[in-house]
């Protein structure tokens, strides 16, 4: 552990290193010294304060930064990992795990940022993992957490190691799991009546979508819930109304990737054009029938006319 944050450190020095030889040719004039003594007084202010929080970001500013003071390069060199853990364990005592943010004055900044920004990389990790297991059906923080060695910058060669993504996986896993286990339960209404077949696909879809979603995370991918999506599709296709609800088994076999799907729209459009020119030759017989009594009712007419001598 101890490497770990010593090489998380070292990244963040390394740019300090090249900043110091640099400031020697270009803070020279009253600008430069004007910030390097602003630097200074911003530590000194935030030392005799005690606010830490004010502290790490001005030793984290003064570390790369083109002109500040070797003393407090130095000092920001041998103190920004541990008051990054004091931060971060503050942080996590308060249960601000994790956000988006990167470390800043307002008192939001999570463990993980504070954990990160001060190269303590291995600690971010356990935080990390901390708060995908506190919120496991979020899986945009999953995400996050799934793409963590990029989510800084700041890393470097350092790769969260095999035991950080198997229990990311594990997590995923059982994610999926309870979906599709709750899928079942949906898929009872696709033999019930139309009135519940259109509610129960709508659940038993979005939820092996979702397991899709999570699947996507494990090395035998969403194979699974695909295949159960055109098993659901076939099983709507079975029904007697399934001329009807077509619609809704093209769902299910779109999502699975399916020929099915276009299959049974082709099916669909045929029975529509069917249908229509059915319609077209009832509506023809119509109009002649109604020609004819027409025409009917008209020679009775005259032939009345004439009888009675109009």
């Amino acid at each position: 552990m101890k490497q770990l944050q010593l090489c998380g450190i070292t990244l963040l020095l390394g740019i300090a290193s090249l900043s110091t030889a640099v400031a020697d040719d270009v803070c020279g004039d009253s600008t430069g010294q004007a910030q390097i003594a602003s630097r200074d007084a911003e530590a000194a202010q935030a030392e005799k304060s005690g606010n830490q929080v004010a502290l790490f970001l001005t030793y984290r500013a003064a570390i790369g930064a083109e002109c500040a003071s070797s003393g407090l390069v130095a000092k920001a060199k041998a103190n920004l990992a541990k008051l990054g853990r004091e931060l971060a364990a503050k942080a996590e005592a308060d249960g601000v795990l994790y956000n988006k943010e990167p470390p800043r004055a307002d008192g939001k900044t999570s463990a993980f940022a504070w954990f990160e920004a001060s190269g303590n990389f291995a600690e971010a990790d356990r935080v990390m993992l901390k708060a995908v297991h506190a919120d496991a059906e979020n899986i945009e923080l999953f995400k996050a957490a799934w793409n963590v060695d990029s989510l800084s910058g700041s890393r470097g060669s350092y790769k969260a190691p095999a035991s950080y993504r198997q229990e990311l996986e594990k997590i995923a896993t059982a994610s999926a799991a309870k979906l599709m286990s709750l899928e079942e339960q949906d898929a009872k209404g696709l033999t019930a009546d139309a009135g519940t077949l259109s509610s129960s696909a709508a659940n038993s879809l979005g939820k092996l979508q979702r397991a899709a979603a999570w699947m996507q995370f494990l090395p035998e991918g969403d194979k699974s819930a695909k295949v159960r999506a055109e098993q659901r599709g076939d099983t709507i296709m079975k029904r007697g109304d399934a001329g009807l609800m077509g619609g809704m088994a093209i769902a299910y076999y779109q999502f699975a990737g399916s020929p099915k799907a276009a299959q049974v729209q082709a099916k669909m459009e045929a029975t529509l054009r069917a249908a229509a020119k059915s319609s077209e030759k009832v509506q023809d017989a119509i109009v002649e029938k109604n020609a004819a009594d027409s025409a009917k009712f008209k020679k009775g007419q005259a032939d009345l006319e004439k009888e009675l001598d109009f």
